[in-house]
């Protein structure tokens, strides 16, 4: 009977403060394209080339200015051309595809990137607004293989191209 209170009542585990439920994810590119899944406010800027947005599943609203609607059905819409388009709401997917997009997330979610490369060979820039290394902002590339990212970021989150970061050799 000692021993059932001494596990039952005594041994409490120390408990964690809760991950927050919303982050924010910025997203800077030329040319590439993502899949987002989530709940939040997205606002997405084509920058000077022709973007395609593809909304699927969405409970909430759509705001948009310059981008033509192309097509309608149900929960699914899809936008083209130059512009911005602002959601809110939940989203089964948000897919891009296009020249060059600039992204502000606030919310929870999920995002896939894919880059591809532009005049200058690079792919584009991503981050977590406030995550800091030596007082400056941490920026990663999108890489041409693709990367996922969660929106808010993982308390056990490392970046992934940190200038100074190399695999852990066996023998060290």
């Amino acid at each position: 009977m000692l021993v059932f209170l001494a596990c039952y009542g005594f041994a409490k585990t120390p408990t964690q403060s809760p991950a927050p439920s919303t982050g924010e994810l910025v997203l800077d590119s030329g040319p590439g394209s993502y899949r987002a899944e989530g709940t939040g406010h997205l606002e997405l800027t084509t920058k000077g080339g022709v973007g395609t947005v593809y909304i699927s599943g969405l409970v909430g609203t759509v705001h948009q200015e310059g981008m033509r609607l192309e097509y309608q059905k149900g929960t699914r819409l899809c936008y083209h051309g130059i512009g911005k388009v602002v959601i809110d709401g939940k989203f089964r997917a948000i897919n891009f595809l296009g020249e060059s997009v600039s992204t502000d997330f606030k919310g929870n979610g999920i995002f896939e990137l894919y880059g591809d490369l532009d005049r200058n060979g690079n792919t584009g820039l991503v981050w977590y607004p406030g995550f800091l290394k030596d007082n400056k902002q941490v920026k990663e590339t999108w890489e041409t293989y693709g990367r996922v990212f969660t929106v808010p970021r993982p308390k056990n989150y490392v970046p992934a191209d940190f200038k100074n970061a190399r695999p852990q050799m066996l023998n060290e």
